[in-house]
C-alpha cells in the first residue's frame, strides 16, 4: 500500500489558493513535491501495517485540510519516536477505557509513555472560514481577471458568512483596470502619489475590499506566467492562547489517570515564542515593584513573579499532574521543515516526569523556580532530513 496513488501528475505550476494541500502534492510534477512524496512514502512504509489503511483514508480526505495536517503530523511523530530508537504501538488499547491515546512509545518495559498528538492551525473554524472566502477570492483575480499591466493589491475589512458572487464584483473590476492608463499610473507610482489615486471598493455583507493597482516592470508586462496578486492587507484580532490552552487541557481529561508518563504533542502551523507557550502552561509574567522597609524605591524592589492562573499552576496548587510534558513543534508541515523546531515542555509537579530517553530533545525545565532552557538536537536531524 501506498500513501498516494499512482497517477498522472499534471501540474507544473504553483498551488492555486483554495486548491488542497493533499491534491496539489498529490498531483505536482515538480522537483520539490516528488521529493516530497518520496520522504512521506519512506516514513509511511515504517507505520504498521493494520493502521496503512486508515491513514491513506484520512491523508486524502476532500477537501479537510485539518485532517491533513493532522494526520501528516502524526506519521512524523512516528517516525520521530522510532529514530529515538522507541517501539511505537499505534492507538495501544488501555484497561480503564476504550478511548485509545495515539502512541505507545517504549524502550523496556519500565521505559515508556503514551503520547497523543493534536494539530493546531492557529485559527478557529470561523477564522478558517473566512479564509476559504479570502482564498477563493484571490483564485478568481488571478484566474479570472485580465490585468497585463498592473498587480492587484486588496486590502480586506470585516467579515463575511457567505462567498461574493464573481458576477457581482469580476466585471466591474475588470472595467475599473481597463480604464487605467499605464503610464499615468507609473507616474504617480515614482512620484510616491499612488495612494492619492481612487481605489475601487467592493462591499459584501460586513466585508469592504479594496482594490488598487501596482504597475508591473517593463520586463513583466503581458506575461501569463504573472499572477495578478499583489499583497493582500487582512486586519483581525485573535486569541490563539486561550484556544492552544484549551486544547490540551481537553486532551488532558481524555483518558482518565494513566500508570505510564504521558506526553501531549502539538504541533502548531506558526511560530511560537517561548513566553506564548510559558504563559499558557504556567501563567503570565508581572513586575511588582517592592517598597524597601524605609519608604525607598531602587531597581531592586522590581522583581518578577509568575501569576498562577496557567494549566499546570493554581493559587490553590498545581493542576493537570496527569500530564508529564507537552512537546511543541511549530512550524512543520510537508513543505516546511528547515525552519520548523521542537521543544519538550516538561510538567515539574507530573505523576509520572518525562522519561530520560528523550533528553535527545530540546527541553524546558523549571529548576530552583527558574526556566532552563537546554538544547538537543534538531528536529531536521531526529527526522533524518539533514
Amino acid at each position: 500500500m501506498k500513501l498516494f496513488p499512482d497517477i498522472v501528475r499534471d501540474i507544473n505550476g504553483p498551488k492555486t489558493n483554495s486548491q488542497s494541500a493533499f491534491d496539489f502534492l498529490n498531483r505536482s510534477k515538480r522537483l520539490r513535491e516528488c521529493d516530497i512524496r518520496t520522504r512521506l512514502e519512506n516514513w509511511f512504509s515504517r507505520y504498521p501495517e493494520d493502521e496503512k489503511n486508515r491513514l491513506v483514508k484520512e491523508f486524502g480526505l476532500k477537501n479537510n485540510e485539518n485532517k491533513f495536517h493532522s494526520t501528516f503530523f502524526e506519521l512524523a511523530l512516528h517516525e520521530l519516536l522510532i529514530n529515538l530508537d522507541y517501539k511505537v504501538t499505534v492507538h495501544p488499547q488501555l484497561s480503564d477505557t476504550e478511548k485509545n491515546p495515539d502512541f505507545l512509545a517504549e524502550i523496556s518495559s519500565d521505559d515508556g509513555f503514551y503520547m497523543e498528538a493534536i494539530h493546531f492551525p492557529g485559527k478557529s473554524d470561523k477564522e478558517r472560514g473566512q479564509e476559504t472566502i479570502i482564498d477563493n477570492i484571490k483564485d478568481d483575480l488571478n484566474e479570472r481577471i485580465n490585468s497585463p499591466d498592473f498587480f492587484i493589491n486588496v486590502d480586506i475589512n470585516g467579515n463575511a458568512t457567505t462567498q461574493p458572487r464573481r458576477n457581482a464584483y469580476i466585471p466591474n473590476l475588470q472595467r475599473f483596470i481597463d480604464d487605467q492608463d499605464y503610464s499615468a499610473v507609473s507616474q504617480a507610482s515614482s512620484a510616491g502619489k499612488s495612494r492619492e489615486s481612487a481605489p475601487h471598493v467592493y462591499k459584501h455583507e460586513d466585508m469592504r475590499l479594496k482594490f488598487s493597482l501596482i504597475p508591473k516592470p517593463e520586463s513583466q508586462r503581458g506575461s501569463d506566467s504573472i499572477r495578478n496578486i499583489g499583497i493582500v492587507s487582512e486586519f483581525k484580532w485573535s486569541n490563539r492562547h486561550a484556544t492552544f490552552r484549551d486544547k490540551i487541557q481537553k486532551k488532558g481529561k481524555r483518558y482518565g489517570i494513566l500508570n505510564r508518563p504521558f506526553i501531549i504533542s502539538v504541533n502548531h502551523l506558526h511560530l511560537m515564542d517561548r513566553i506564548d507557550i510559558e504563559q499558557v502552561l504556567f501563567g503570565n509574567e508581572e513586575y511588582i515593584l517592592r517598597h524597601s522597609p524605609n519608604g525607598s524605591i531602587s531597581e531592586n524592589n522590581l522583581v518578577s513573579e509568575r501569576r498562577l492562573k496557567g494549566l499546570w499552576t493554581k493559587s490553590d496548587g498545581p493542576k493537570y499532574r496527569r500530564i508529564s510534558g507537552v512537546l511543541v513543534v511549530c512550524g512543520l508541515n510537508p513543505w516546511v521543515t528547515s525552519e520548523a523546531g521542537i521543544r519538550l515542555f516538561q510538567n515539574p509537579w507530573a505523576t509520572h516526569p518525562c522519561p530520560s530517553s528523550l533528553s535527545r530533545l530540546p527541553q524546558a525545565v523549571v529548576r530552583n523556580k527558574q526556566f532552563c532552557y537546554e538544547e538537543g538536537e534538531s528536529l531536521q536531524s531526529l527526522l533524518r532530513m539533514q
